[in-house]
């Protein structure tokens, strides 16, 4: 027996046809969508984070060049205080204090070196109050004898090549008087304060 198609049977299995291939159309229309809102939103996830990162780096660019623009405060900051190590055997503070004197044309006699000030008798309450400075700063006072007489022009400049070191030293104490020619000086008493870490 020979089965035959008719117009109305072929149209249904058509339809069904179309009903299957529209069904498997919008289900892989659905997956890319999907597919794609998770990958758009991946995407806007590395664009803000690729944001913050370049937010971070112009920032890090910008205290760069700040750094390269205040270098020299840096480097002057670095030798406002000596190291310790750098003044280890006291040798540095004699060098330093006698090229000073050499350029001013100065003679030095000796250099005692003490801990605390001249002023040990004091209390500690007062000792405190002389002594502050940064935490982490310690100080030595140096006690310099200079020559007899020495001329008052050149004594000044011997100060001022002291106090312009950028501050490694300070002076701390000068006593002076008039010796008889008027140029000249004799110093009775001259302390230098010396930072150190």
């Amino acid at each position: 027996m020979k089965k035959v198609l008719n117009a109305s049977i072929m149209r249904i299995i058509m339809t069904l046809l179309l009903i299957v291939i529209l069904a498997a159309m919008i289900g892989a229309v659905t997956f890319a969508y999907s597919f794609l809102s998770k990958a758009s939103e991946d995407v806007g996830k590395m664009q803000n984070e690729a944001v913050a990162i370049d937010s971070k780096i112009q920032n890090l660019l910008v205290l760069k060049d700040q750094l390269d623009k205040n270098s020299d405060i840096a480097k002057k900051a670095k030798n406002i205080v000596s190291e310790s190590k750098m003044y280890q055997y006291q040798n540095q503070i004699v060098q330093d204090l006698s090229t000073y004197a050499d350029r001013a044309g100065i003679p030095i006699r000796s250099f005692t070196f003490q801990s605390d000030s001249k002023n040990s008798a004091q209390s500690p309450a007062a000792k405190k109050k002389t002594n502050t400075g940064p935490a982490g700063i310690k100080s030595t006072f140096v006690s310099i004898q200079l020559g007899e007489k020495i001329d008052y022009v050149r004594f000044l400049h011997f100060l001022n090549l002291i106090e312009k070191n950028v501050t490694r030293m300070q002076l701390s104490g000068v006593a002076i008087s008039r010796a008889p020619d008027s140029r000249e000086v004799s110093v009775q008493e001259f302390e230098v304060k010396v930072y150190t870490r």
